[in-house]
């Protein structure tokens, strides 16, 4: 390998699986430095704390079959049970003025998660991946030879043989402002709401959900929502609770997390008839989240100088399954010696002087 040192910068999935791929490959060959802006690593797939048990508070599924994410998960060592949803979703529909439910017809993606919540993988690839430096904002990243050293907010400096940019497309613009031309489209921030009941003050015949029509009126501010405990049972551990999940469109961002859960609890509690209030409820917002249109073309480099790369969506990948792949990709050219030229430049990544393109 040409780099013994790595610096990840990024937490989440992508992140995690590069650091996890490199230690199970390299073990004390490298040393691997992870750097996280938020305060836990994980990204949208880490748990959240909602009446005394954790639950998912973003994607709780990945489209994938269960013998494809069952091999993924074998290539970082992660042995975690890969389960099938229980029941269908619902799909709202507008009839005349009012809302009603209706199941969702063919065509869907098939879709499996993890036995107990997918925040059990961010648990195991945070295990593997080794420290994580939380809560550390990088300030600017910066070539000096043929090292790399990241710059973080507190005065600290990381120098490192290669850096992977493993973070949403707005937080990479800023990284990579000092370093390369990057116009790639950020992604739409997100909200979901979590709220929990007593399973007396809900329905027993309740779908796993539902997913909003495109052609429903605009008054109805959820797109989704998922009553956790149908379809993913062994992730309520608590018994007798009851979860909802809803995700809100994107008129709401600037909602605070009071009036969020105010609007979730009131569309719940009219849909399904419940008059109790939620025993507990949390709003979780997301700066990016969703992709706005395209977000990967054909050409855009991997590595657009000599040992920088850029990994899931900073790289304009999106989705659990495609990241873990992503990931895999990385780690494969990190662990392999790669072809350059005289100056040490991998052949290819374009001419030296030039603002080199992302």
């Amino acid at each position: 390998m040409s780099a013994t040192r790595v610096t990840i910068i990024g937490a989440g999935v992508t992140g995690l699986a590069i650091a996890s791929g490199l230690r199970r490959h390299l073990g004390s060959a490298a040393t691997v430095d992870i750097v996280e802006a938020a305060d836990h690593a994980g990204g949208m797939i880490s748990g959240v704390e909602l009446a005394g048990i954790t639950v998912d508070p973003a994607a709780d599924a990945i489209a994938a079959t269960p013998e494809s994410l069952s091999a993924r998960l074998l290539k970082l060592a992660i042995n975690l049970p890969v389960v099938r949803p229980r029941g269908a979703p619902q799909q709202l529909v507008p009839r005349d003025r009012d809302v009603v439910l209706g199941s969702v017809g063919g065509g869907m993606r098939e879709v499996v998660g993890i036995s107990g919540g997918m925040w059990r993988l961010a648990a195991e690839l945070i295990s593997g991946a080794g420290p994580i430096r939380c809560g550390e904002l990088v300030a600017h990243l910066r070539p000096v030879g043929r090292k790399w050293v990241t710059s973080l907010a507190d005065g600290a400096e990381i120098v490192a043989d290669a850096v992977v940019v493993a973070v949403p497309p707005g937080a990479a613009r800023q990284i990579l402002r000092a370093v390369c031309s990057y116009s790639r489209p950020g992604l739409a921030p997100r909200q979901s709401v979590l709220l929990a009941y007593e399973h007396d003050q809900v329905p027993k015949d309740r779908s796993s959900g539902f997913l909003r029509s495109a052609t429903l009126h605009d008054s109805t501010p959820v797109t989704g929502l998922t009553w956790i405990d149908v379809k993913w049972p062994a992730a309520v551990t608590r018994p007798n609770l009851a979860i909802a999940r809803a995700v809100l469109d994107r008129r709401h961002n600037a909602w605070s997390a009071a009036q969020l859960v105010s609007m979730a609890s009131t569309l719940v509690a009219d849909l399904w008839g419940i008059q109790a209030p939620p025993v507990d409820a949390r709003a979780i917002s997301w700066r990016e989240a969703l992709p706005v249109g395209p977000q990967h073309a054909a050409g855009d480099p991997r590595q657009p100088m000599a040992g920088l790369i850029l990994a899931g969506s900073a790289y304009g990948v999106t989705g659990i399954a495609a990241c873990l792949d992503d990931a895999a990709t990385v780690v494969q050219h990190l662990v392999s010696a790669p072809e350059v030229d005289a100056r040490g430049a991998p052949v290819g990544a374009g001419r030296t002087g030039a603002r080199p393109r992302c």
